[in-house]
C-alpha cells in the first residue's frame, strides 16, 4: 500500500538530506534497476498551469534524461550502478503496451508530468509511505531471479516556483531518491532542493534552466552530512 499526502504542504517545506543504510559502506557496482523515474512540472504553488507553462513543457523528455544521466553519476558515489530495463521495470505497471507508452508524450505535454519510457509509472517519493507488504509486492514483482544482491531505484523530481519580490520568479526543483533491496527493504533515502536562474514576472521553465536546477538539487545532497537509515 502506498499513501500520497497532499503534494503541495509536503513540498513547499522540503530540506535536502541523505541517508544511508550501513550494510551499503562496503558495496561497489551493486546493479540498480531505474524502476522509475519522473518529473512533475505541472504548476507547483500555482496549481494552474499557463499556455506558456504548456509550451515550455515539450522538452521535459530532454530534461528527463538529464536527471537520469546526473542522477546515474551521483548514485555511482554510493555503490550503485544505475542500468535501464523497460520490461522488468514496467512489471509494477496496471497498464502496459503502446497505448500507455504514446500516452507518455501526450501527457508530458498536457499535463507538465513526465515519466521515463524506460520506466514504469508508479511515483514514489520520500513522502509516500510504503507498508512492508506493498514494498514486498513490488520488489517480487521487479525480481530478476539471475541478478544477485539487486535494488532498485525510484527517481521523482518536482518543480515549483519560487517568487521573490513579488515579480522575481525561480524554478525551485525538488530531486527523491528512494532505493528497495530485493528484500524489500528501504536502503537509501536522499533529498534534493535546487534552483534555475531567476527572471522577473515569469520563471523560466526552459530545458536549460531546468537542468540548472537538478544539478543544483543534487549538489545540495552532496552537501549534505549523511545519516544512518
Amino acid at each position: 500500500m502506498h499513501i500520497f499526502i497532499p503534494f503541495l504542504l509536503l513540498f513547499s517545506c522540503a530540506k535536502p538530506f541523505l541517508k544511508v543504510d550501513s550494510s551499503l559502506s562496503a558495496q561497489q557496482e551493486a546493479p540498480t534497476l531505474l524502476t522509475v523515474a519522473t518529473i512533475d512540472a505541472s504548476g507547483g504553488e500555482n496549481q494552474e498551469r499557463s499556455l506558456i507553462d504548456v509550451a515550455q513543457s515539450i522538452d521535459l523528455s530532454k530534461t528527463g534524461e538529464h536527471l537520469i544521466d546526473k542522477s546515474t553519476v551521483f548514485l555511482k558515489d554510493y555503490g550503485f550502478k544505475v542500468s535501464k530495463n523497460k520490461e522488468q521495470a514496467q512489471r509494477i505497471d496496471i497498464i502496459k503496451g503502446d497505448a500507455i507508452e504514446t500516452g507518455k508524450d501526450v501527457v508530458a505535454v498536457l499535463s507538465g508530468v513526465w515519466f521515463s519510457k524506460d520506466t514504469a509509472t508508479q511515483r514514489i517519493d520520500n513522502n509516500t509511505i510504503l507498508l512492508g507488504s506493498y514494498r514486498n509486492n513490488l520488489v517480487g514483482k521487479l525480481n530478476n531471479p539471475d541478478v544477485e544482491n539487486e535494488y532498485f531505484l525510484f527517481a521523482a523530481a518536482s518543480v515549483f516556483v519560487k517568487t521573490d519580490w513579488l515579480i522575481m520568479k525561480t524554478p525551485r526543483m525538488v530531486i527523491d531518491y528512494k532505493i528497495l533491496s530485493e528484500k524489500g527493504d528501504v536502503v537509501f533515502k536522499a533529498r534534493g532542493v535546487g534552483y534555475g536562474e531567476t527572471d522577473p514576472f515569469i520563471a523560466d521553465k526552459s530545458e536549460r534552466n531546468l537542468m540548472i536546477a537538478i544539478d543544483s538539487a543534487i549538489n545540495s545532497i552532496k552537501a549534505e552530512p549523511k545519516e544512518e537509515l
